[in-house]
């Protein structure tokens, strides 16, 4: 029996050890500047003495490059690690040439060192070595998702274990909600952009500027709860105004926190003064649909009418309503103001006399 009990507790670490896979870390800050910085959370718990490895290599669907950019080789240590727990590096750049610094387990770093500003993508993975993954776990990129070189072959997908930002940033870092999500729901918050702040690249070292965000990385832990945010889809703003005859025009609405699924709502006229056919045309609802991790916004499309009688400025007002794996967000209500254009200003025969005609 103790024999037995002696091969499971040596088995343990490897057991735990496998299950680890896409989105059991997820990155939560990333610089270029000044030292170079990485962050990254452990939602799911570490055995004692596991390895994860690093690099900044782009992923060409079958592999990395054989010796280029940086690796980094992280060990945990001899216990265990918490979910939830941030661990950071520093001095990921060789200048000054010393060794890089974690604030957990040990960490050893080759090739070419360096965080680049304004444009990199890094990998977290395990490996039979640091250019070899078997197991990719989280990515995130500063400069699009074409910065990964490809997201093919890892079993990594953007919003759910990647994350790419937009911008050329040189430094960011996750500034959403720390407490009260759940452990399922954390990967899509953790990967959504919208839940990022970042610095671009410009002179100067905006790691060290007094404005946010700067290093060192917070190493606040995660704790987990029980909420789930769905995607939360409103109008980009809450008004607008138009001159009759303006044509096809647009209303805008945004997503926030987009999910691994796709999220519509519908829109509808709610009221007005403005004569549906007459003043403007749109179809009685419109159904939006975001895909799946999505952060583009979408539109409406409607005409505006043109006639040739003078009359008062008019409005139609729009609604969000029906969504369906989504939330409606706080502007969801849009006032579209028409302004007539066949006001004629009247003519004095006096000419000491001047009339200016005001419309709203």
């Amino acid at each position: 029996m103790k024999k037995i009990l002696l091969l499971v507790a040596l088995l343990m670490p490897l057991l735990s050890f496998g299950q680890l896979g896409p989105g059991s870390v997820a990155f939560t800050g990333i610089n270029g500047d000044g030292t170079d910085d990485l962050a990254f959370v452990t939602l799911d718990a570490l055995p004692a003495n596991t390895t994860i490895y690093f690099s900044d290599s782009e992923w060409s669907a079958t592999g990395f490059p054989a010796a280029d950019e940086s690796r980094i080789t992280w060990r945990s240590g001899s216990t265990s690690i918490a979910a939830g727990t941030i661990i950071t590096f520093t001095n990921i750049n060789p200048d000054p040439a010393t060794p890089i610094v974690t604030n957990i387990g040990s960490a050893t770093i080759t090739g070419n060192r360096g965080v680049a500003a304004g444009g990199d993508a890094f990998f977290a993975y395990l490996g039979t070595d640091d250019n070899t993954p078997t197991q990719f776990l989280a990515a995130i990129s500063t400069s699009g998702a074409a910065e990964f070189g490809s997201l093919a072959g890892t079993g990594l997908a953007l919003g759910t274990s990647a994350v790419a930002l937009d911008g050329g940033l040189a430094i960011a870092v996750y500034n959403g909600p720390r407490t009260g999500i759940s452990r399922v729901c954390y990967p899509t918050v953790l990967n959504n952009a919208v839940n990022w702040l970042g610095q671009a690249n410009i002179a100067g070292d905006q790691s060290a500027d007094a404005t946010a965000p700067d290093v060192p990385f917070s190493t606040t832990a995660l704790t987990f709860g029980t909420n789930c945010p769905l995607p939360t889809i409103s109008f980009s703003g809450s008004s607008r105004t138009v001159i009759e005859g303006a044509g096809v025009i647009s209303i805008t609405l945004a997503i926030a926190n987009p999910g691994s699924q796709s999220a519509s709502v519908q829109v509808v006229v709610s009221s007005g003064s403005a004569q549906a056919g007459a003043e403007y045309s749109f179809v009685g609802s419109q159904t939006i649909t975001f895909p799946a991790n999505a952060t583009v916004s979408q539109v409406v499309s409607l005409s505006i009418g043109d006639d040739t009688t003078p009359e008062a400025d008019e409005y139609v007002s729009f609604r969000v309503q029906s969504p369906i794996n989504a939330q409606i967000g706080a502007v969801n209500s849009f006032l579209l103001f028409i302004q007539d254009n066949d006001k004629v200003t009247p003519v004095s025969s006096d000419p000491c006399f001047n009339l200016q005609l005001l419309t709203t």
